[in-house]
């Protein structure tokens, strides 16, 4: 017996389900082209699920979920992990700026002699 699969969606399946006015588009380029390509965009598919976002809330809260308490988990530890790569990045690139510096300095006073 042949198992049959069903087809995965588009790539580009998430994102035309999130189409609504008002919303911040920051996509990579390469995901936007995407969406261009196989997507097929029907207008604001938000809002029609509000009563049924609503209802989520309730049941989550019903079984002891606190949603605040779960998005300030969420927000402290992005901004955290943040944080702790930008410092990362911003050594990194006052090193090699030290080092290019330094370099740059020695050629110069050798330069000069």
């Amino acid at each position: 017996m042949k198992s049959q699969r069903a087809a995965a969606p588009p790539r580009s399946h998430s994102l035309v389900e999130l189409v609504t006015k008002g919303v911040v588009n920051t996509m990579p380029q390469a995901t936007s082209a995407a969406v261009a390509n196989h997507g097929s965009i029907r207008g604001d598919t938000i809002r029609l699920f509000y009563t049924d976002a609503r209802q989520v809330l309730r049941d989550i809260a019903a079984v002891g979920v606190d949603y605040d308490d779960v998005m300030g988990l969420l927000e402290a530890d992005g901004i955290a992990k943040f944080e702790s790569s930008w410092a990362l990045v911003s050594a990194e690139l006052g090193d090699q700026l030290r080092a290019t510096s330094s370099a740059s300095q020695r050629s110069h006073i050798a330069a000069s002699r």
